[in-house]
């Protein structure tokens, strides 16, 4: 730790957490942040998809897009030569490595000299001269699993977004565990983020390894969830932004994040509003948060101008989307995930089988 830094940790996926990280980078101009990025790595499809079919690699894209975020200048046009992140951005056009993102294939290069991600992310973040750390949740090339009523469980995260009604549930397979530097980084944190981003497949895929629920429920540090300015199709589809927040606490089988923010179009109303923070994250038409919005209303977070309330916390047993009103033990199998029969011979024939299509 850098003295005088404060210590955040974010979680998500690659495309919220990049806008949450060049938010957080115009704060830390004026009090300097240490951030570390925790990201999900069950993704199987595009380019990810495409090198976790040729290796057992947990998906690498959404680390890619936070070294990005965190490797970017003021004068960064992402065409220069020079601006690396330019060169992690950069998707090849010709012959067989056609839509593969430069910064994949490098992660993946570091993936096969150190044997795990956190090494490799390590040696390219000091080398494009990333101002932060990208961890992912676990070492593990997991799947994301997802059920809908009585549809039982499907496997790939793929599928999810093509899907259509409510998700009751979801999990990691196989089972996997928390890497150790980022429960290290979550006791030390100061402060701890989630989202904003894909609900079901970037913020809680970065939440779900065995040990760090506790230890995000355990941590002293001040917690906030974004919540997303928009539904999502396949994943949130005719959810409010309460929804959201009531969903991530039920899966998780614990109320992790007694703050939320959210944007002032897509208000959080009723019982649930105790704890929430309203402000404009978004500009008019806009479906993902902008920047320099989400810079000023975390600031206003950050340093206490906007009104903390004390929140209801106990929501995570409140009624999901098909009626259910209870779950099982969140820890059996060591994953997030309904203890049933179904569930075990469907993750039981995950082992190594390729990446669904």
């Amino acid at each position: 730790m850098v003295a005088g830094r404060r210590r955040v940790v974010l979680f998500g996926g690659g495309t919220g957490l990049a806008v949450l990280i060049r938010a957080l980078r115009r704060l830390s101009r004026a009090a300097p942040l240490e951030l570390t990025a925790v990201v999900a790595v069950s993704d199987d499809g595009g380019s990810s998809g495409r090198l976790r079919e040729a290796m057992p690699i947990p998906a690498v894209g959404d680390a890619r897009a936070c070294l990005e975020a965190l490797c970017e200048t003021p004068a960064s046009d992402h065409q220069g030569r020079d601006d690396p992140a330019a060169l992690l951005a950069h998707r090849h056009r010709h012959g067989p490595l056609r839509g593969h993102a430069a910064g994949n294939l490098l992660i993946a290069a570091g993936w096969e000299r150190h044997g795990a991600l956190v090494p490799a992310l390590g040696e390219l973040g000091r080398r494009v001269g990333a101002a932060g750390r990208v961890l992912p949740c676990t070492e593990l090339p997991v799947r994301l699993l997802t059920r809908r009523g009585a549809s039982g469980w499907q496997v790939g995260q793929a599928r999810l977004a093509r899907a259509s009604g409510a998700v009751d549930d979801v999990a990691l397979a196989p089972a996997a565990e928390a890497c150790s530097e980022v429960l290290a980084a979550v006791r030390e944190a100061q402060l701890i983020l989630a989202g904003p981003g894909s609900l079901y497949s970037s913020v809680l895929a970065s939440l779900l390894p065995s040990g760090l629920p506790e230890a995000v429920a355990a941590s002293g540090a001040r917690k906030l969830l974004l919540l997303n300015v928009a539904e999502q199709p396949g994943e949130t589809g005719g959810c409010t932004a309460a929804d959201e927040w009531a969903a991530l606490h039920r899966v998780l089988g614990r109320p992790l994040f007694a703050e939320a923010l959210a944007d002032a179009a897509r208000p959080v109303t009723g019982g649930a509003a105790l704890g929430a923070h309203h402000a404009v994250l978004a500009r008019p038409g806009d479906r993902l948060h902008d920047p320099a919005l989400l810079a000023a209303a975390l600031g206003g977070w950050i340093d206490g101008t906007i009104n903390r309330r004390e929140p209801v916390l106990d929501r995570a047993r409140e009624r999901s989307p098909s009626g259910r009103t209870d779950r099982a033990d969140p820890r059996k199998f060591g994953i997030c995930g309904a203890a049933n029969t179904e569930f075990r011979a469907v993750t039981a024939q995950i082992g190594t089988a390729p990446v669904p299509k």
